[in-house]
């Protein structure tokens, strides 16, 4: 168990580092890229139960007792109860923003929050808290850095601006990333 626990870890920070921009060589002009979109809002950084909701982006499953854990990308957590298999339902849902991977061991759920890597107990999966949060544990590896794969120029970002939570297309002058 020990060994998957630490697979999880290592996984989630190698997916982190795989999207890495490329530095552009000179000034290229005025060009239709991407920009990012900053929050400073504390709002992005509280993890909180919230009803059960349809999946709309869905990512990877965790099986733990008769529950699945199942990552919705960019926003948290679905909760749902496996106790029979036949008839599993939703039963919650953790808000973790920016979440893009999940990693459970015992009763605590590992996720990113943007660039923070938080530690969730869910021994009360009806009032999971915060236990643990190491601040920018991927503060220039986070996947929202870049913009979509195939993107072409884009500005780079810059974390003292806030949390990049998206990326709008719009002209920009003399970008320096590139992917």
């Amino acid at each position: 168990m020990k060994r998957c626990y630490y697979f999880s870890l290592l996984f989630i920070v190698a997916l982190l580092y795989a999207c890495k921009p490329e530095k552009t060589k000179g000034l290229v002009g005025r060009v239709f890229g991407y920009k990012p979109v900053y929050s400073t809002s504390a709002d992005l950084f509280i993890i909180e139960n919230k009803p059960a909701k349809a999946v709309v982006h869905a990512g990877k499953i965790y099986v733990k007792d008769n529950f699945i854990f199942q990552n919705e990308v960019g926003e948290g957590v679905h909760i749902i109860d496996n106790s029979n298999p036949a008839n599993a339902a939703r039963v919650g849902f953790i808000k973790i923003k920016g979440s893009q991977e999940i990693a459970i061991k015992g009763n605590f759920l590992y996720s990113n929050n943007y660039n923070d890597l938080v530690t969730v107990d869910i021994t009360d999966i009806a009032k999971v808290k915060e236990a643990s949060r190491i601040h920018n544990a991927f503060y220039s590896t986070n996947s929202l850095q870049v913009p979509p794969a195939g993107g072409g120029y884009f500005e780079c970002a810059d974390n003292k601006k806030g949390v990049v939570t998206g990326w709008i297309k719009d002209s920009i002058d003399n970008p320096t990333c590139s992917n």
